[in-house]
């Protein structure tokens, strides 16, 4: 209530003991009375009641001690408050993150609002800002992805961000929430949605028994069903096979089939017994040549026996352990790797876990070999597995320029939220060689935008490139830019796709000044432009750790007067021609001293790169596997392919062909893994 203590101050002497209402009630107190009972009976204190044609708004907040939330609606008469509400939070809940906290808040109110918002589009208000992308993506929150579930059949037009001194109304609410917690919110949260409409006061606790049959045997039973059986997801009907369902004591479903059990290669007999590998080395010559060896000259092969008309091969392991191990024909060693290896009671383990699955039960000569090739040609492993190692390919130094603005890399940056100026965006170049940095802010990320930079700030200022090196983003690579380079005289180099340290320097450049901004920048952070020329030109004035000269000594010849030096008592004028000797001498001695600088920091950094890594040499034809690395979930293949080179542009960048769709990707050595075929 508005002015609350100067409308009851007549009032509060009854709240003193051994005080008479009928002596001391007189008009002021009755006209206070009346002000506070009109105020309790009169909007915004008396709730309303919602009206269809007016937006809905619901305003949450959670704090240490609970969670609240007004419901209030925007008519033309003003704003109306419909409902309030408020929880305790109980003792796990108080362990919750802020981000899960303000989630229950909005999930909770949304619920228990369900009469008012159901079938209705409404918009939630939080003074949580990374609650406004909930809904739009997965998060990495298994509970805040169960409450997106939850609410997914509401109508949320959208959740803004409201600041926290604008949300007061909910904020006191969560801060002395009135109703007790309950010991199973969360499970009452995932829960209300399945209750049972026609008997309401089930209780959510008792045991529910689920016959369920998994993927694997819905596609054992469909591989086995007669022609008229039809599965789905939501319904099995009967197949060949009939599954029966029996409750232990703990009511557990037990399925029971006598279906055999699935494998990668259904034609794949798996019969490894004594008998089988008899009857195949009999066929095979060069295990029949070696017992004939044995049996002329026992004491020659005292490692190799005949019993029972098998060869078998004494092992030692270790000073006591010994094996005898039947000596396996070639025809049964890729039966064995593929059980081993691509049978999922195998699993598509590595070398070693099959190795020593196989080394105490069978043998034939070089088994690690043919076990590393053939695992290297399993291509469900190439596919899916990870590489546990370095990146192929060895650093490619550049040679530095022989001058001062002459080759430039230049890159957008995006803010993640845009100033207060209507920026979001920062086109940053960079010199290669005397690290000099121009950087502007700019409402958009257009070719416009890119090349009216190039040629307003740099080349009419500066002097025209010789190169532009950039990535290929469509403001980079398009018809404006391809003529204003041309123009220019300039050539314009791109970077491979997905391989930022083609464009290393401005790429380093675009880490090192976001880093910066995030000290200066406000609580709103929409004045993060405001300090970006600041930053800037305190990087050109500063040392550069690789070439040991600020960027502005080395692109302009001179030192930088900072704001901060005292004025000088003592000018020296010298003659022009003297001057301008001395600054060609110095430039040349800079430039010198720079590029011998960069070179031996890019030699440092190779060594550092290479150690350890790999460079495959790749030549036309070769077939390889391409990573992916763009929208791969979780369960998709890291590469895909075969593809086949057909272009080698350097040691390090190849064009490659889809071997069945047949289009054309540039590629860099770190993206390809070679390609083994199975034989």
């Amino acid at each position: 209530i508005k002015d609350f203590a100067k409308i009851a101050a007549p009032l509060f002497q009854f709240t003193r003991k051994h005080i008479s209402f009928a002596k001391n009630w007189t008009s002021t107190t009755k006209q206070a009375y009346d002000k506070l009972k009109q105020a309790l009976t009169t909007p915004p204190l008396l709730l309303n009641f919602p009206d269809d044609n007016s937006q809905l708004v619901l305003s949450t907040d959670a704090s240490g001690a609970g969670m609240g939330g007004v419901l209030r609606q925007h008519t033309p008469n003003g704003i109306k408050v419909i409902k309030y509400l408020s929880k305790k939070f109980n003792n796990a809940q108080k362990k919750y993150s802020t981000t899960e906290k303000e989630c229950m808040a909005m999930v909770w109110c949304i619920q228990q609002l369900k009469e008012y918002v159901w079938c209705r589009p409404f918009i939630v208000e939080t003074d949580h800002c990374p609650l406004c992308s909930f809904g739009k993506k997965k998060s990495n929150n298994s509970r805040i992805d169960r409450w997106q579930v939850a609410l997914s059949e509401y109508q949320i037009m959208a959740i803004k961000y409201k600041r926290g001194k604008c949300n007061c109304d909910a904020d006191l609410l969560s801060r002395y929430p009135e109703q007790s917690p309950d010991p199973d919110d969360e499970q009452q949260l995932l829960s209300r949605q399945y209750q049972n409409e026609e008997n309401p006061n089930q209780e959510l606790s008792s045991p529910v028994i689920i016959n369920a049959i998994t993927r694997s045997s819905t596609k054992q039973l469909q591989s086995h069903a007669s022609p008229n059986t039809s599965m789905t997801r939501s319904k099995t009907q009967k197949a060949t096979n009939p599954i029966k369902t029996t409750n232990t004591a703990n009511d557990i479903s037990i399925i029971q089939t006598n279906t055999p059990l699935p494998t990668t290669s259904p034609s794949l007999n798996i019969d490894f017994s004594l008998g089988r590998i008899k009857n195949e080395q009999q066929k095979d010559k060069i295990i029949q040549a070696r017992m004939q060896q044995i049996n002329n000259d026992p004491h020659k092969y005292s490692s190799d026996i005949v019993q029972d008309g098998i060869l078998y091969k004494l092992i030692e392991r270790g000073v006591s352990t010994k094996f005898k191990l039947p000596w396996i024909p070639t025809k049964i060693q890729s039966e064995i790797l593929f059980a081993y290896h691509d049978h999922p009671f195998s699993s598509h383990f590595g070398v070693r876990r099959t190795y020593h699955k196989i080394r105490n039960k069978y043998y034939w000569i070089n088994m690690f070999e043919s076990i590393q090739n053939y695992l290297r040609s399993c291509q469900k492993c190439t596919q899916f597995n990870t590489q546990r190692r370095k990146q192929p390919g060895l650093l490619q130094n550049q040679q530095p320029p022989q001058g001062v603005f002459e080759i430039m890399q230049m890159d957008f940056w995006k803010s993640p939220f845009k100033s207060s100026e209507g920026n979001q965006y920062v086109l940053v170049v960079t010199d290669r060689l005397s690290k000099y940095v121009f950087a502007k802010a700019l409402p958009s990320a257009t070719a416009k935008d890119a090349a009216q930079m190039i040629y307003e700030d740099i080349v009419l200022k500066h002097g025209a490139i010789k190169q532009l090196q950039s990535d290929q983003g469509p403001h980079f690579k398009n018809e404006l830019m391809e003529a204003i380079t041309k123009l220019t005289g300039c050539k314009q180099i791109f970077s491979i796709p997905y391989h930022p340290m083609s464009n290393g320097q401005v790429e380093r450049f675009n880490s090192t000044f976001c880093d910066q901004l995030k000290k200066y920048n406000n609580i709103n952070i929409n004045d993060w432009d405001e300090y970006l020329q600041s930053i800037v030109f305190a990087y050109n004035s500063g040392i550069h750790a690789t070439t040991g000269f600020t960027p502005y000594e080395v692109a302009f010849t001179r030192k930088l007067l900072s704001p901060f030096d005292p004025p000088s008592a003592i000018i020296t004028m010298s003659k022009s021609n003297d001057y301008w000797d001395k600054a060609n001498a110095i430039k040349k001695i800079v430039i010198r001293a720079v590029r011998f600088n960069i070179q031996q920091q890019q030699q440092l950094s190779k060594q550092r790169y290479d150690r350890g890594r790999q460079h495959p040499q790749y030549k036309i034809d070769d077939l390889v596997w391409v990573k992916i690395l763009t929208e791969r979930s979780k369960l998709d293949g890291r590469h895909h392919g075969p593809f086949r080179i057909v272009q080698k542009l350097s040691d390090v960048k190849f064009i490659v062909q889809h071997e069945e769709e047949h289009y054309q990707q540039e590629k860099h050595i770190n993206h390809l893994i070679p390609y083994y075929e199975r034989y």
